[in-house]
């Protein structure tokens, strides 16, 4: 049913005249590849819908079809055990990416796979299990040069709740929080550094631009820096950088 939500806050519950499958990638799969895909196909008058999925943990029949022959419409699932940024080889365009549960503030591999998620010039929707990784998750995508353009609660996070020892106590939920972003062409930090009418720079405006370089210096450089390091130790920083 997400996936489903996650289609019609898209636009692509219906296939429009453009000939082709309805391509989906989902990024950071494990246990996702045993989900009972099928149950989406009457709900979309799409009549192929391809589903690559790419983890790690990915494990399932390399390549495998679900059809409805009544309506007329199949899944075809691919699984690539890999991480995505280490696979070689074009993945073809995607209408858009998602990574469910991806916890992707806490593993270093994705800031990465971000990258080469952004390159694909697609929509991204993320979940979340808990309400506060999201605020995690939003700047991590803003540093990885995405422009989050919808956070909401999911009506159809699980109501199962799970249990984690990495949350302070607090009850988690599969899928409990979407985030929407699409990749950003604009340099956020730019408009920060356009002087004023009077042309004497704000050190607040210098300051928060600054903040910005270094999430993106971080995501691209695949370091990680206390978080006002740009500002509070520069030599430091530059040190890192040059690392």
């Amino acid at each position: 049913m997400t996936l489903l939500l996650i289609l019609e806050m898209l636009d692509l519950r219906r296939r429009r005249s453009a000939p082709g499958p309805l391509r989906i990638m989902l990024v950071g799969a494990a246990c996702e590849v045993d989900q009972p895909w099928g149950e989406l196909l009457p709900f979309t008058d799409w009549e192929v819908i391809e589903l690559i999925l790419i983890g790690p943990l990915a494990r399932g029949p390399e390549f495998h079809v679900i059809s409805q022959p009544d309506l007329g419409r199949r899944i075809s699932l691919k699984v690539i055990m890999s991480t995505l940024q280490d696979i070689q080889g074009d993945l073809g365009k995607f209408h858009f990416a998602i990574a469910f549960n991806s916890g992707m503030i806490h593993y270093p591999t994705w800031p990465a796979a971000l990258l080469r998620l952004r390159a694909f010039g697609c929509p991204l929707a993320v979940t979340a299990w808990v309400l506060h990784e999201v605020a995690g998750v939003y700047q991590l995508l803003k540093d990885a040069g995405f422009a989050p353009s919808r956070v909401t609660s999911n009506p159809f996070a699980s109501r199962a709740p799970q249990r984690v020892a990495c949350c302070q106590g607090t009850v988690c939920f599969c899928n409990r929080a979407l985030l929407l972003a699409s990749p950003s062409l604009a340099c956020e930090w730019r408009p920060l550094l356009e002087l004023p009418e009077n042309g004497i720079p704000r050190l607040q405006d210098i300051e928060d631009a600054l903040r910005l370089l270094q999430g993106r210096a971080e995501v691209v450089m695949g370091i990680k820096c206390p978080l006002e390091a740009v500002l509070e130790d520069p030599d430091g920083f530059q040190a890192e950088l040059r690392a």
